[in-house]
């Protein structure tokens, strides 16, 4: 991504915890396909009537909570961005019924207005959302870096350590093969990149270091067999991630009242 100067417009909810009404809530929840056990959690959680604190270690004395969502509880941003999506479906909702003529959304002349204003060009921000970015290109090299950058945090750790072939092995099936997994559940993931993936890996097997030219004395596909067809069972990335994908396709036929599917 380059480096560049931009301008971010931020719209503020006044109030936005302290107005939230629970039935509204749990309107919501139950829309998004929340279960009714689930929901009694959660209103449980946002309407205790006493809470208290720790202080030092200890509890303090318990006292009674107002309206809306707790101030500081890391699960209220979460319950708030389920409110504002029900807000933001409202006005979409009345202009589908022609319930007003107000087009939201419509156009960009107004941010473009603005952007000629300032002299800048207008771009879109890379979001994520439980941990997976939005709006990017899954099929582009530059989606995957985050990942890739991770991986060769973990080498960094690792390389300046002595470990045994048997020691690399381990922690390539448990670290450095699972740390893409919860990316290719949702998107697929280039050759190029699982090539790239598998590189790093077999280099850290065969102690290859600083991009010098070391002996690999067993080709990586066979390596990555299973230990019955005479491989160590490592697994290739891209049949791993075809693997992940296809289960959508199980829970599609399955799943059929869920939120996604629909």
């Amino acid at each position: 991504m380059e480096k560049k100067g931009g301008i971010v417009l931020k719209f503020y909810f006044e109030k936005a915890y302290d107005s939230m009404d629970h039935k509204f809530l749990d309107l919501c929840l139950e829309g998004m396909g929340f279960g009714e056990r689930w929901r009694g959690w959660m209103h449980n959680v946002i309407a205790s009537p006493m809470i208290s604190t720790l202080i030092n270690g200890s509890p303090s004395k318990e006292f009674g909570v107002g309206r809306g969502l707790r101030q500081g509880d890391p699960l209220s941003p979460f319950l708030l961005n389920i409110v504002v999506e029900a807000l933001n479906r409202m006005p979409l909702k009345a202009m589908d019924q022609n319930l007003f003529k107000v087009k939201v959304g419509k156009g960009n002349s107004n941010v473009d207005r603005w952007a000629e204003l300032f002299r800048c060009k207008t771009a879109s921000i890379l979001i994520k959302y439980l941990g997976l970015p939005l709006g990017g290109r899954p099929s582009s090299v530059s989606f995957w870096e985050p990942m890739l950058d991770k991986i060769h945090a973990r080498l960094a750790l690792w390389k300046m350590r002595f470990l045994l072939k048997a020691g690399r092995l381990v922690l390539i099936k448990l670290v450095l093969s699972s740390l893409p997994m919860y990316f290719m559940s949702v998107f697929k993931i280039p050759i190029s990149v699982a090539l790239a993936m598998e590189k790093l890996q077999r280099d850290f097997f065969w102690g290859v270091k600083d991009e010098k030219k070391g002996i690999h004395w067993v080709d990586w596909p066979t390596l990555c067999k299973s230990k019955r067809n005479g491989g160590l069972g490592i697994g290739r990335i891209q049949d791993k991630g075809d693997a992940l994908l296809a289960k959508w396709v199980w829970r599609f036929g399955i799943e059929e009242g869920k939120l996604w599917r629909r």
